[in-house]
């Protein structure tokens, strides 16, 4: 007599618990990194004047000229991958 075996094995079941949960924890990393890395829109810059004489151009260049980039701890590993999409 034969025995015809049907459906998924014990081992086969563990097998898939293990890749999906492996599966599901690196997206769960993934997406929680991405939430908490800092951005540029985290970085405090004021606010230009409007422009409409010589000497408004001057103080809009004093005001931006103030913004230390270096200070900002801005995070430019997207960098790449961003500037790529356009």
């Amino acid at each position: 007599m034969k025995n015809k075996q049907s459906g998924f094995a014990v081992f086969e079941l563990i097998l898939l618990v293990v890749v999906v949960g492996i599966l599901g924890f690196t997206v769960y990393n993934f997406v929680s990194n991405r939430a908490s890395s800092p951005t540029a829109s985290n970085v405090s810059v004021p606010n230009a004047p409007q422009i409409s004489s010589a000497n408004d151009l001057v103080e809009a260049g004093k005001i931006l000229e103030s913004v230390n980039v270096d200070e900002a701890n801005l995070d430019s590993t997207n960098l790449d991958s961003e500037l790529s999409a356009f």
